[in-house]
Parts: C-alpha cells; structure tokens; sequence
C-alpha cells in the first residue's frame, strides 16, 4: 500500500516580514465595532434585536526581528439583546465582555498573510451581564493559552499601506468586516 502525504512549511528568515508592518499600530474603534458585529451577528428571531459597542483598545507591534504582540488594554465588547418575545415584558440583557493582556511571540509573512509562530499569552476576560439594568455579576472567562496560541498560527489576511493596516482575523463560517489599525507615531 502506497501513501502520498503533502507537507507545507513556512520559512523563517531573518528579515521574516513586509516592512510596511514594522512598527507600531492601533486599532481604530469603528472597525472594531464593525468586526464585532460581523462575528456576532443578529439572531434570525425577529424578536430579538443583537446590537454591539466597544470600548477599550487593540493594539499591534511588529518588529523588524520577527517578534510581535497583540494586546488589549480594558477592550470592552459590549452586546445588549432586547427580547420583545415574552408576551409583553421585553428583556434587555447587556454583557460586557472585558479582555486585557497580550499574546506574543515570532512572526513571519506567507502569500496567505502573517502567521505567529508560537509564543506566550498573559490574555484575560471577563464578563459582566446585567439584565433589565440589573447587575448579575463579574465572572472570569477561561482562556485556552493553547487555543490562543493555535489560533496565531492561522494565516491573517492583511494589506498594509503606509500608515494603514488593514486585518480579516478569521471565523470558521463567516465572512468577517476587517479591523483597520493605524500607525501609531
């Protein structure tokens, strides 16, 4: 019995990326609400309404090395649902999803956009849920450093062009709005 196996791999070099990258960037709020809401998309019921806000900030740095980080400094995702379906009494629900931290490590640049390699991750959140205004509490979500670090490894989709990074971090099944960052001085 005969087996074919295809085996890809990215080569790192010493200058790993595309110099427009280098530096250090931020993620501009409308984006950030526009990607959000892409991911978190309206439920079909009619009588539920979906919308998001976001707070905080985003961050990138690309070195000229290969090294990177993201990072979050208090990014508040902000979703409320208005369900009108309980025969008269609407339910607002509003959680806030708070993530600090950042994940870092080596980067290189594909045809199919940057890949991390591998790294370290201090990423936190939270989640804070009110219902018809009031509060039900705080409570630490579980963040899968390995998860975390898997999914850097994915191809990130970017154009980068003077002081504008354009990014589609993907979603299995959706098409996503990208998160724009500008350069910071």
């Amino acid at each position: 019995m005969e087996r074919k196996e295809t085996i890809t791999s990215t080569l790192m070099v010493e200058k790993p990326c595309d110099r427009c990258l280098v530096g250090s960037w931020t993620a501009t709020p409308e984006s950030l609400v526009s990607y959000f809401r892409s991911v978190m998309a309206s439920n079909p019921d009619t009588s539920v309404t979906i919308s998001n806000d976001v707070g905080g900030s985003m961050y990138a740095i690309y070195l000229e090395n290969g090294l990177a980080e993201t990072g979050f400094n208090d990014l508040t995702i902000k979703q409320t649902i208005k369900d009108d379906s309980l025969q008269g009494n609407p339910m607002v629900t509003e959680i806030h999803i708070i993530f600090n931290g950042a994940v870092a490590g080596r980067y290189t640049v594909s045809d199919s956009g940057i890949v991390g390699t591998g790294g370290a991750s201090t990423l936190t959140a939270k989640a804070d849920t009110f219902v018809n205004g009031a509060w039900m509490g705080l409570v630490d979500l579980p963040i899968d450093s390995l998860s975390v670090m898997a999914a850097g490894t994915l191809p990130l989709p970017y154009e980068c062009s003077g002081n504008t990074l354009t990014t589609w971090p993907p979603v299995s099944g959706i098409v996503v709005s990208p998160i724009v960052y500008t350069r910071n001085p």
